[in-house]
C-alpha cells in the first residue's frame, strides 16, 4: 500500500477537496509518493489575458482499476490546498476512448454515479481480478463519495467507510460532517428507466448527477453518462465473478 493513504492529510484534502492546513510543498510531496505508484497525466488548457494567450499545465495523478473486456475505470486526482479535482472516468482501452462518469469539485459537482451494490461488486472483482488493489479499503475509499445513496443504503456505505479508516489505521478524520450523507431536499432516488437501466434521479432537479435522462443529451452543458459502456463493462464482471 501506497504510505500516501494511511496519511490522514490526504484523506482530509481527498474528501474535503480543500484544506488550508496543507501546504503547496507538503501536497508536492503526496504527489511525488504517490506518482511511484501511479500513473502522472499532463493536462493543458489556454485562456486569453490582456489579449494575450496563455497555457497553464495541470499535473493528475490516475488511480485506475480493471474492467475486464477493454474497459478501465479512472480516478484522475488533481490536489490542491485552494480546490481540488476529482474525475471519475470509464475507460475503453482498446477503443482509446474515455467518458466522465462523474465529478467532484468547489464549484458544479456531478460526483452520483455508483450504486452502492455496484461498487460492492467492484470491490469483490478487484481483489480477485486486479492485482493492483490488494487492500481493499482503498478502492472502497476513493470511491465510496461517487456513490448516490438512499435511506436504505446510507448506513451500509457509512458503516464500510468506518471499518475502512479503521483498517488502514485511521480515525477521527475530524470532517465537519458525515463522510457519507444523502442529498437532501431534491427527493434522490434509484429506479428503472426502461432505455437506460438505473437511474439517479429526482422528480425535481436531477443534478449532482449525470446517470439520469436529463444528461442524455450531448449538448446539455455538462456531459451525458456513458450508459451502454458502463453497462457493458458491469456485465463483464458479473459473468467473471459467477464463473471464478
Amino acid at each position: 500500500m501506497n504510505q500516501v493513504f494511511t496519511s490522514k492529510s490526504f484523506w482530509r484534502l481527498y474528501f474535503l477537496l480543500e484544506n488550508d492546513d496543507l501546504t503547496e510543498e507538503e501536497i508536492a510531496l503526496q504527489f511525488e509518493l504517490l506518482g511511484r505508484d501511479f500513473g502522472v497525466r499532463e493536462k493543458s488548457f489556454t485562456y486569453k489575458k490582456f489579449l494575450k494567450t496563455q497555457v497553464i499545465t495541470q499535473k493528475w495523478i490516475g488511480f485506475s482499476f480493471s474492467g475486464g473486456n477493454g474497459f478501465e475505470l479512472c480516478i484522475e486526482y488533481r490536489p490542491s490546498p485552494y480546490g481540488c479535482e476529482i474525475n471519475l472516468l470509464l475507460v475503453e482501452t482498446e477503443a482509446k476512448g474515455e467518458h466522465q462518469m462523474g465529478w467532484w469539485d468547489l464549484a458544479r459537482w456531478h460526483p452520483f454515479c455508483l450504486r452502492f451494490e455496484e461498487l460492492e461488486l467492484l470491490i469483490r472483482y478487484w481483489s480477485q481480478f486486479d492485482p493492483r488493489w490488494p487492500n481493499p479499503e482503498i478502492p472502497l475509499l476513493l470511491l465510496c463519495r461517487f456513490v448516490g445513496v438512499d435511506d436504505e443504503t446510507l448506513p451500509k456505505l457509512a458503516e464500510k467507510t468506518d471499518a475502512a479508516l479503521k483498517a488502514i489505521g485511521i480515525t477521527e478524520l475530524d470532517l465537519p460532517g458525515p463522510l457519507i450523507q444523502k442529498q437532501t431536499g431534491e427527493n434522490y432516488r434509484w429506479e428503472q428507466h426502461p432505455d437506460l437501466g438505473w437511474v439517479f434521479t429526482s422528480d425535481d432537479y436531477s443534478c449532482y448527477s449525470l446517470r439520469n435522462h436529463p444528461h442524455t443529451d450531448e449538448d446539455s452543458g455538462e456531459g451525458r453518462f456513458p450508459f451502454t459502456q458502463f453497462a457493458e463493462m458491469m456485465e463483464g464482471i458479473r459473468r467473471a465473478l459467477e464463473t471464478r
